[in-house]
């Protein structure tokens, strides 16, 4: 335990004893400079209460027999932190479910209603799209808007799985150009999911259509007026959800498994202790 004593410009150390009178503090010889223990104290203050709020025992500091006023300013300070700190915990806790739940549950949508989607939704997701990181900013994606239902149909015919496709308002075709292979496949599932999230986020769904394979995807391009040489593998469709349900007859099933089946701590295979 630390106390002021009677010279208030050095702090004395009590060692296993409760310190009560201050008068016990005027015989001790000081040991720690007071700026020192003011730094300790402002980054424990700034720091440390987060380590603290879980404890049931109080924090008790000696009394001080004339008050200094750099201590009086960091007390205040210390009982504003506290309360602040509580309450940004209870806030960023609500704000975190709150912001987290809807990209949470973003779900393959495969069944959508007749409703238009208006070309403001698919620009702001093009927009939210086009500010994806990618590996080096390369930035190597096109994006061709598909309205057309004739050019929608024909894709979803590409094979039995994408069929579902046929029905949704619009679709979006990642175009990847000059794309390194792997960092290529990682930067088209980066706005992949983006699009997918920013639909949710704006009341909408969004289901991915791969096109297939090799020969799949060559038809596609061709129906696209693609370029051979650039790199296109699906489509990303849109639109307000019909159902979150799956219309195909194989279909995976849904759900997450556990997270304690997943998370692993400091070496692979050790449980949170």
């Amino acid at each position: 335990m630390l106390a002021l004593a009677r010279r208030v410009d050095r702090f004395i150390r009590v060692l296993n004893e409760t310190l009560c009178p201050a008068d016990r503090a005027r015989h001790v010889e000081a040991l720690v400079e007071v700026a020192e223990v003011l730094r300790g104290l402002e980054s424990f203050f700034e720091c440390g209460l987060r380590e603290t709020q879980g404890r049931s025992e109080p924090l008790e500091l000696a009394r001080i027999d004339i008050p200094h006023p750099r201590i009086i300013a960091l007390r205040r300070t210390a009982a504003a932190q506290h309360h602040a700190h509580r309450g940004i915990a209870r806030t960023v806790s609500s704000f975190s479910l709150d912001a987290l739940r809807s990209i949470r549950r973003v779900s393959q949508i495969r069944q959508f209603t007749d409703e238009p989607v208006p070309d403001t939704v698919i620009d702001t997701l093009l927009e939210l799209a086009r500010w994806t990181g990618s590996a080096k900013n390369s930035q190597p994606w096109h994006f061709v808007v598909v309205r057309d239902r004739e050019t929608l149909r024909r894709i979803a015919t590409l094979r039995p799985s994408i069929n579902w496709a046929a029905a949704a308002p619009v679709a979006i075709a990642i175009v990847l150009d000059r794309a390194e292979p792997m960092f290529g496949a990682y930067d088209e599932g980066r706005v992949t999911e983006r699009l997918l999230t920013g639909a949710t986020m704006l009341g909408y769904g969004g289901g991915v259509a791969w096109f297939g394979g090799p020969e799949h995807d060559s038809e596609a391009k061709r129906i696209l007026g693609i370029p051979g040489s650039l790199t296109a593998r699906q489509v990303v469709t849109i639109g307000r959800p019909k159902s979150r349900n799956d219309p195909r007859p194989t279909g995976p099933s849904r759900g997450r498994k556990p997270l304690g089946d997943l998370v692993s701590y400091d070496r692979f295979g050790n449980t949170k202790r």
